[in-house]
């Protein structure tokens, strides 16, 4: 199954959960959820194009 996953988006999902220390999501339900996801992901993008790098 590793095999079949995109190499490329496995250090996004590394970065958001590991580097930044966001494991959990501080919402209920699957919109909040989804809401909190997109404003991580966002926030990840952002840091991306400003040439910083997670410690």
């Amino acid at each position: 199954i590793y095999s079949k996953r995109f190499p490329s988006i496995e250090g996004v999902f590394g970065a958001i959960k590991g580097s930044r220390g966001e494991n959990l999501f501080l919402t209920k339900g699957i919109e909040k959820v989804f809401l909190e996801w997109s404003e991580r992901c966002s926030a990840h993008n952002i840091a991306k194009l400003c040439g910083f790098r997670y410690v």
